[in-house]
C-alpha cells in the first residue's frame, strides 16, 4: 500500500473517531456484514435488510476494530414445515404441515466484528441468535414426508392400514424362517472358526421376534475336542436386525468367553451377518447361512 493511501485511510478512520463514527462507516460494515451473513447461511436464508443498532470502535486510532450490534432480517428460501405425526408401515412417513411459506420473513439478533485490512473492512460474525422452531424445517429435512390432508398422505394411510392388518400373517412366516438352524463361521485373532446357531421363536411382539439361541462349536473331524456351547437371548426385526447376547455355559470346555451377535438379515431370510459383540476385542466378524 502506497503512503498516499495510507494517509487517506487514516484520515477516512480518524474523522470516523473524531465524529462518534460516521454512518459511512456503518455503512461499510454494514455491506459487508450482509454479504458475509449471506455466506454463512449457505443460502438457507437471504438476508433482505440490516439495521446495526450498536456502533463502537474497541480499537485502537492506529488499529481501529468496529464491534456491531445488528439486527437482520432473513427471507427464507423455501417453505418451512413443522412435524405433526409419522405414519408407520414398512416405509414410515413424517406428516408435516406448512408453517412458512416461500420468502417469509424472520429476524435475527447478532452481534460481529469488523477490522480494516488492505484498506478493506473484513467481518467476523460472533454470534447469530434466532430460533428454528418458530420457522420450521425444509422438507428436506424430515424422513418420508408427507404434507397433511393431501392425497400422499391419504394414500399412505391406507398403505399403513393394510400393513398392519396383514402383519400378524407376515409375522408368522417371517418367524417361521427365522427359526432353526443357521451354520456359518466368526473371525477371532484372524482366524475363521465353524459355529451352528440354533434359533428358537419364543414371541412375536409387534414388529419383532422374541428368540433364544444355543451357540454351539463346530468340531473339526480327528481334532479331538468337544464342543463348547451356550444360550443366548435377543431379537430379529423385520426390518432385518438382528441381535443376540448371551446367557448361561451349557458346556464349557476351555475357558474361553461367551459372546453374542449384532448384525442384519438379508432380504431373503437366508443369510444373517455383522460383528461378534461380548466376545473380546480379538473376534470380529460372523456370518451365517441357512
Amino acid at each position: 500500500m502506497s503512503l498516499k493511501k495510507i494517509g487517506i485511510a487514516l484520515s477516512v478512520i480518524m474523522l470516523c473517531l473524531s465524529a462518534g463514527c460516521s454512518q459511512t462507516e456503518q455503512d461499510v460494515v454494514k455491506d459487508d456484514l450482509g454479504k458475509v451473513l449471506n455466506k454463512k447461511l449457505g443460502g438457507v436464508f437471504v438476508v433482505s435488510d440490516i439495521e446495526i443498532t450498536a456502533f463502537e470502535n474497541i480499537g485502537t486510532k492506529v488499529e481501529p476494530k468496529y464491534r456491531s450490534r445488528y439486527v437482520a432480517k432473513l427471507n427464507v428460501s423455501e417453505a418451512m414445515y413443522e412435524k405433526i405425526g409419522v405414519i408407520s408401515s414398512d416405509v414410515n412417513h413424517d406428516v408435516v404441515i406448512p408453517i412458512a411459506k416461500e420468502g417469509s420473513s424472520i429476524n435475527v439478533f447478532g452481534v460481529s466484528t469488523s477490522v480494516l485490512e488492505r484498506e478493506k473492512i473484513v467481518t467476523e460474525i460472533n454470534s447469530v441468535d434466532f430460533n428454528r422452531k418458530n420457522i420450521g424445517d425444509f422438507l428436506s429435512e424430515f424422513s418420508n414426508p408427507v404434507v397433511g390432508g393431501s392425497s400422499e398422505h391419504k394414500a399412505a394411510l391406507e398403505h399403513a392400514a393394510k400393513w398392519n392388518a396383514e402383519s400378524p400373517a407376515r409375522m408368522k412366516k417371517f418367524a417361521d424362517r427365522i427359526n432353526g438352524i443357521w451354520s456359518g463361521s466368526y473371525v477371532c485373532s484372524g482366524k475363521s472358526l465353524g459355529f451352528n446357531l440354533n434359533i428358537s421363536v419364543k414371541k412375536i411382539n409387534g414388529s419383532n421376534v422374541l428368540v433364544g439361541a444355543i451357540f454351539e462349536d463346530i468340531v473339526k473331524p480327528g481334532s479331538g475336542d468337544g464342543a463348547e456351547s451356550f444360550s443366548l437371548n435377543g431379537y430379529v426385526s423385520e426390518k432385518g436386525s438382528f441381535a443376540v447376547e448371551p446367557g448361561a455355559w451349557i458346556t464349557h470346555l476351555y475357558g474361553g468367553t461367551m459372546a453374542g451377535f449384532l448384525g442384519n438379515v438379508n432380504s431373503d431370510l437366508n443369510k444373517i451377518t455383522g460383528k461378534v459383540v461380548y466376545g473380546g476385542a480379538q473376534c470380529t466378524s460372523f456370518k451365517l447361512s441357512k
